[in-house]
């Protein structure tokens, strides 16, 4: 599995809408987006790249500034200060330490 981050620079809330649907409904990405300029993503399949979902993004997004970084996630080292529900998808969906 593969870790990225995309934040966007004061993205209108279409333009926000337009990057998550690039990820809704493909079996292939999971992604957090309850942030306005912010989305974790992570994906199944081994080809993407921060090149490639930048690409997807700018073609989506024409005229945006935006990031895309590529992370290698320490299991169980997040944190979060926010209502219960944000951190359900994380502990869900990013690497933890393999229970015993």
């Amino acid at each position: 599995m593969k870790f990225f981050m995309i934040a966007a620079s004061s993205p209108t809330p279409e333009q926000r809408n337009a990057i998550t649907f690039i990820f809704r409904d493909k079996p292939e990405f999971g992604f957090w987006h309850w942030t306005p300029d912010f989305w974790l993503i992570n994906t199944i399949t081994d080809s993407y790249t921060s090149a490639s979902i930048r690409d997807a993004v700018r073609d989506t997004v024409p005229g945006l500034f935006f990031a895309v970084f590529a992370v290698n996630p320490v299991p169980d080292d997040w944190a979060m200060w926010s209502d219960k529900t944000w951190a359900e998808w994380v502990q869900k969906n990013w690497p933890s330490i393999p229970k015993l």
